[in-house]
């Protein structure tokens, strides 16, 4: 006798479960029961084992994980289309910070802005994500920078939880740069950092990252954000290797972080080093892309010394205000030499990954969450081919469709 689950999906063209590569399924099912996957497989075999409540003939059509965004900035206030003006007829970021500009721009915006403000805007960004087949977002603060504003970004990250049915993961980025009140006291916020920042959001943040860069936080300073980070229990990871080698790569194996993000710059014998552990690397080509960088990250190489590589969009108001990671697809494809294959384990089951979220989420495998996109093309290969365009159709999370509100 078959057995009935609440959701019986079948003759998709292509199904991608992301269990052993692609673990791609022609003519595949998919039965749900509970927000849970039951089992994935032909549907010449699942329909003799399944009825489902409701069912669904996905004939011509893909069906794939949900998508993860496992690095955003999504929470910010104001825009900075001015500053875009300027770098176009040739300011360079270092004049525009001087000139109050760049984060500290955001920074201010931000410290304006209301609880209720950062939800609305939170929610328009994560609707049009959800528009594109995202159904798990990482959600960094670091655009407060104090006790105050950081807390309110992480609170209205966990009231957004309540608005979508999307997942969020949260991390705390105090450590994203120096405000302007504390440029010339690194230690006074280093300690706010360190001993108040850190062990009061605890509950508050799932991760805590930040960011190792010239002008921003130096190699000694990362080291002691991570290791108190580290004793409170914190997911650890890092911005790294954007602009310049600061020996991130390093503190990244000692501290066995979860993941290190942008990676433009790493040298081959970082990328030696990076493939002794198990971090992830997550690349940003929006941001080589919208700042015009000469320097991509190498995920061919990163690849070929078996490093997962996850993507993401770095979506955030000064240099990747990109909610598509459609685009940060193709951009892997067509800037950093990835492989469509690759390009789909970056989104799904290597993002999950990134933000230790693996067992759970990334892959249509029996147990796990039942998020999945529905998408109106033959096969995996066509949003790559037909790019601009969105083939999003339906999208589920956690076995139920998923309304944008």
């Amino acid at each position: 006798m078959a057995q009935t689950v609440d959701l019986l999906i079948t003759h998709a063209s292509q199904l991608l479960t992301m269990e052993d590569d692609l673990g791609l399924i022609e003519d595949g099912a998919l039965a749900i029961q509970n927000g849970k996957v039951v089992e994935t497989g032909s549907s010449a075999d699942l329909e003799k084992r399944y009825t489902g409540q409701e069912t669904i003939d996905a004939t011509g059509k893909t069906i794939t994980p949900g998508l993860i965004d496992c690095h955003t900035h999504l929470l910010f206030a104001g825009s900075r289309e001015d500053e875009f003006l300027s770098r176009l007829k040739g300011a360079d970021y270092l004049s525009i910070l001087q000139q109050g500009g760049g984060i500290l721009n955001t920074v201010e915006q931000l410290r304006q802005a209301t609880p209720d403000d950062l939800i609305q805007h939170g929610l328009k960004w994560l609707n049009e994500f959800l528009a594109h087949g995202v159904t798990c977002v990482e959600i960094k603060s670091g655009y407060g920078l104090d006790y105050a504003n950081e807390k309110k970004m992480l609170e209205a990250i966990s009231a957004l939880s309540g608005y979508t049915d999307q997942h969020l993961v949260s991390t705390f980025l105090g450590a994203h740069a120096f405000p302007k009140e504390m440029k010339e006291q690194p230690e006074k916020q280093m300690d706010e950092l360190v001993n108040h920042m850190l062990p009061a959001f605890r509950h508050l943040a799932e991760h805590c990252d930040l960011f190792l860069e010239k002008n921003a936080f130096s190699l000694d300073q990362a080291e002691v954000i991570l290791e108190r980070a580290q004793s409170f229990g914190y997911g650890l990871k890092m911005h790294t290797n954007q602009l310049s080698q600061l020996g991130g790569i390093a503190l990244a194996k000692k501290y066995q972080l979860l993941s290190v993000d942008h990676l433009d710059t790493i040298s081959e014998q970082e990328i030696e080093t990076l493939a002794e552990t198990d971090v992830v690397a997550v690349l940003l080509p929006g941001a080589s892309f919208f700042l015009k960088e000469s320097a991509w990250a190498p995920a061919r190489q990163l690849i070929d010394k078996q490093i997962p590589v996850a993507l993401a969009t770095d979506f955030n108001p000064g240099s990747s205000p990109c909610p598509n990671l459609h685009f940060i697809m193709n951009l892997a494809v067509h800037q950093l030499g990835m492989l469509p294959h690759e390009v789909w384990q970056a989104v799904t089951i290597t993002a999950a990954k990134a933000l230790g979220k693996e067992d759970i989420a990334g892959s249509l495998a029996t147990g796990k969450r039942a998020d999945f996109v529905l998408w109106s093309m033959p096969n995996h290969l066509y949003p790559f081919y037909h790019f601009g365009k969105n083939f999003v159709e339906k999208v589920w999370i956690n076995g139920r469709f998923a309304h944008r509100h």
